[in-house]
């Protein structure tokens, strides 16, 4: 499908959320003739500065505010556009909607209860384990009245919040990595308003242990389009998102598989991705967590190497086929400063394989003002210490 096909139905994709993730899936669209606008409560926000697009800001990106403003915008476009989500709490407010959304946007996702048990980290774990999918041993601890629990785990384990809440990310890290029951309990008692937790066994092996299946899915057992790759390095070490990834060809056909097994027997549609961890020891693969009803945070990565899921997510919401071609698997993806930053922390050198081209998340030559406005807010914030 040519861009002169694709504009010529003149159906806008209205993506919410600049940021890294909201910028990738606007380069991957509109270099592909898609008429796209972009919304963020900021218009400073650097990736409001890309040259793609017609800029718009939402009082809120989640709740009733979000609702309101999507309902208030469709009347200025003469067909249902196609609504892509790039933040948790915008998906939770979609699902919610859904019913009054999907009157006016054209969004893929299925039911509100799975959704919901996708999303909590506790009850993905039990979904997992009910049909035989490959987890870490993990038990969910309601408050610091359930340390007893982690006596059914093997020490170092990975303390993360069931559902992300406000009142976590405010204050938090995404996740804790703690060696013993002491460190436990300290963590417990400090989010114990904020969030109830998981605690999932360590699992060996270093960032580079990390693997990601990248997927749209309509109803049909496969996916339209996946595309697999690894992380190199995360921010912060060990616990944290992705700071570089690259592809990971030689894994595919096992973890893409093995993503539209759990996906297909969960009824999973839309954008969605699994996190994986091979385990040094062993090689075994065992899934993290998923990712529903949104790109993902380096969801670029694909279409920088031939795999633009965004526009198949596209292309599946308007009803047009989308050519699948193989993965071109030349490019390396990260966000450079926080890149620099773990492999400065882990004593490592900033290492990317010399046959990938490197693709920073904010710069591109074509398309500079992102990265431009990205340094001058650091200068000012220097400045003002």
């Amino acid at each position: 499908m040519s861009s002169a096909e694709r504009s010529a139905d003149d159906v806008p994709a209205i993506v919410i959320g600049s940021d890294i993730n909201g910028l990738g899936v606007v380069r991957s669209l509109a270099r592909e003739g898609v008429p796209v606008w972009l919304v963020d409560r900021d218009r400073s926000n650097p990736s409001m500065r890309t040259r793609y697009g017609t800029k718009l800001t939402f009082e809120s990106l989640s709740g009733d505010g979000l609702l309101r403003s999507l309902l208030d915008l469709r009347g200025q476009f003469a067909t249902r556009p196609v609504l892509f989500l790039t933040q948790e709490h915008s998906v939770e407010t979609v699902s919610q909607y859904r019913a009054r959304i999907a009157e006016a946007y054209r969004i893929s996702m299925p039911d509100d209860d799975v959704m919901r048990r996708m999303m909590d980290k506790a009850t993905f774990q039990a979904l997992a384990e009910e049909h035989g999918f490959p987890v870490p041993r993990s038990v969910h601890l309601a408050g610091p009245q359930d340390l007893g629990k982690l006596d059914q785990l093997a020490f170092p384990c990975v303390l993360k919040p069931t559902v992300k809440t406000p009142s976590y990310e405010q204050g938090f890290k995404k996740a804790y990595k703690v060696e013993g029951m002491g460190e436990a309990r300290d963590i417990l008692m400090r989010v114990a308003d904020a969030a109830e937790m998981i605690a999932q066994e360590w699992i060996e092996g270093g960032d580079d242990h990390i693997f990601f299946s990248l997927q749209y899915r309509n109803a049909s057992p496969r996916a339209v389009a996946s595309f697999t790759g690894q992380k190199l390095r995360s921010w912060p070490p060990s616990t944290g998102g992705t700071a570089s990834c690259i592809p990971a060809p030689d894994h595919h056909s096992e973890l893409s598989a093995l993503t539209d097994a759990f996906f297909s027997k969960t009824g999973m549609i839309g954008l969605c991705s699994m996190e994986y961890k091979q385990d040094a020891r062993t090689g075994r693969f065992l899934m993290i967590e998923p990712t529903v009803g949104r790109t993902d945070f380096q969801e670029e990565i694909g279409t920088l190497n031939g795999v633009n899921i965004p526009l198949a997510a596209y292309c599946g919401e308007i009803g047009k086929a989308f050519p699948v071609s193989p993965a071109q698997n030349s490019s390396a993806w990260s966000v450079s400063d926080i890149d620099r930053w773990s492999s400065e922390m882990q004593g490592q050198p900033r290492a990317f394989p010399a046959a990938l081209r490197r693709y920073d998340a904010l710069w591109r030559i074509d398309d500079p003002a992102p990265w431009c406005y990205s340094v001058l807010e650091r200068v000012k914030t220097r400045l003002a210490a």
